[in-house]
């Protein structure tokens, strides 16, 4: 299952318990890029993660790097995807959820929110999809 956690910030004190405790716990961890202060934070950590940078580096356009990550997930299906920012307005998770395999979203879909307020974003989301 390809889970899909918001990070906020994209800083430590961004995520919730719940969050952090999804990255802890291990598995495929991969951020939307390392070029952000929890990158920073989990490599002191010693907690291991990938992330699309190659992505974003070999792709041309947008249209490319949606087809970039699409197949990047497919080969990590049960890859925690760490993403900044309001999930439901990310370009970038709107096509991996219209494009991606089927199975990533048959059946059914559970989204469970874990809100917080911040002033100048929309709160970090825990988004799971499971299929069958």
């Amino acid at each position: 299952m390809l889970t899909i956690l918001g990070i906020g910030r994209g800083d430590l004190a961004s995520l919730t318990m719940e969050g952090f405790s999804r990255i802890e716990a291990g598995g495929q961890v991969v951020l939307q890029t390392g070029h952000i202060p929890l990158a920073e934070e989990l490599t002191r950590r010693g907690i291991a993660f990938e992330t699309l940078d190659a992505c974003y580096d070999a792709a041309e356009d947008f249209d490319e790097l949606q087809e970039f990550a699409v197949q990047y997930f497919q080969r990590r299906p049960d890859a925690l995807f760490c993403v900044m920012g309001d999930l439901s307005m990310n370009t970038l998770v709107r096509a991996l959820l219209q494009n991606g395999p089927a199975a990533w979203f048959a059946a059914r879909a559970v989204l469970v929110f874990l809100f917080t307020v911040y002033r100048w974003f929309l709160p970090p989301c825990l988004c799971a999809w499971r299929s069958g």
